[in-house]
């Protein structure tokens, strides 16, 4: 018992460190203990326990053995101690609804110790003052929606207008940064900094880009938010790195990889404390009177459409008639009843042709 208590009370001394800002110490918890040293001292609380355990088995055999009272006393003052340690420090990290992860605590400031789900041993109790504070550990999802003016078309001079980025990004925390999670404000803090990084860049390209190209580029944004949340130069993603410039550009070759990759998380670029596992870009949509603009276009694309399929028909239906005899004018005039866009016809021939037509006008439109 003395023992471990010299040996906790040595680790927690040695790291005590001060710095000193203008005319006052200020201690920082980083400074007092690192996470090496708290797991020693989580050693030295499981030795308490098991070391109390022990003794009171072997003072209680001995008070067996010779009755005296004085080995009671002993086996009741070492169970004593090792429940009371037991009951205050032992916890239970959920590994499920939710999974957590758990910060180790030394006077109420965190530490960079991290704890994984299952059965702990600390000492929220003096001279220790070690406790948890659990962070969830479950895969969230975002979604984000940004507004941002793009490039105007070349023959037009003002503005190119507004257009709707819509999509959505799966993250979880990093179990090796979880306090870098909570010093970022936990989910609503690191939600707001990364649409803020987000919404910045799809300003940029925007402001290159008329709407019909940022259309064109909407599979490619996913990738490019990505890789502009993580950093550059992380291991993780040295698979993509070890791609050619021209296998990057190409989608059906960079997507697999990458998608492969994020499986697992790839830790953010900007020490927010999570790890990135997928982000999709849902739509890009103009907006405004370039919303009305683009669904006039539509409209009229596809009343182009209809009407190059009904000149066909009409053509197609002409020379079937032609075909069998009759006069051309007669003949367009024919197809058009069967149509719908005439209501009358005289058609000229004899009987045979006449019959001929009549099998034609049977498989049409009758008014």
């Amino acid at each position: 018992m003395h023992v471990a208590w010299s040996l906790t009370t040595k680790y927690m001394t040695s790291k005590i460190k001060f710095t000193e800002k203008k005319d006052r110490l200020t201690p920082s918890i980083s400074d007092y203990l690192d996470g090496m040293t708290i797991k020693n001292i989580l050693f030295s609380i499981k030795v308490v326990v098991i070391v109390s355990i022990v003794a009171a088995v072997f003072f209680l055999g001995m008070f067996f053995i010779t009755s005296k009272t004085l080995w009671l006393i002993l086996f009741l003052f070492f169970l004593a101690v090792g429940e009371f340690v037991i009951r205050k420090g032992l916890i239970d990290i959920p590994a499920s609804n939710p999974p957590c992860l758990g910060i180790v605590t030394f006077l109420g400031k965190k530490t960079n110790c991290v704890l994984k789900e299952g059965l702990h041993l600390i000492a929220p109790f003096a001279p220790f003052f070690l406790d948890i504070i659990l962070v969830n550990a479950e895969k969230r999802n975002m979604d984000f929606c940004f507004i941002v003016s793009c490039k105007s078309e070349e023959e037009k001079v003002e503005s190119g207008g507004e257009i709707e980025v819509k999509g959505s990004l799966t993250y979880m925390v990093d179990e090796k940064k979880p306090v870098s999670f909570i010093s970022s404000g936990g989910d609503v803090g690191v939600q707001n900094i990364m649409k803020g990084l987000m919404n910045e860049y799809v300003r940029i390209i925007a402001i290159k880009k008329t709407w019909q190209e940022m259309e064109f580029v909407e599979e490619d944004l996913g990738v490019d938010f990505m890789l502009k949340l993580v950093d550059e130069k992380n291991p993780e993603l040295q698979e993509y790195y070890n791609l050619t410039e021209k296998e990057k550009d190409d989608s059906e070759k960079s997507a697999p990889v990458l998608k492969k990759i994020f499986t697992k998380g790839v830790s953010d670029g900007h020490n927010l404390g999570i790890r990135l596992l997928f982000l999709n870009v849902e739509s890009v949509k103009p907006q405004g009177k370039l919303k009305e603009e683009a669904e006039r276009l539509s409209i009229e694309v596809k009343q182009r459409e209809i009407e190059t399929y009904e000149a066909d028909t009409t053509t197609e239906l002409a020379q079937k008639y032609i075909a069998i005899g009759v006069d051309p004018n007669e003949a367009l005039n024919a197809a058009q009843v069967q149509q719908g866009k005439a209501t009358k016809v005289v058609v000229s021939g004899n009987a045979n042709e006449l019959s001929k037509a009549a099998a034609i006008f049977s498989g049409g439109k009758k008014d």
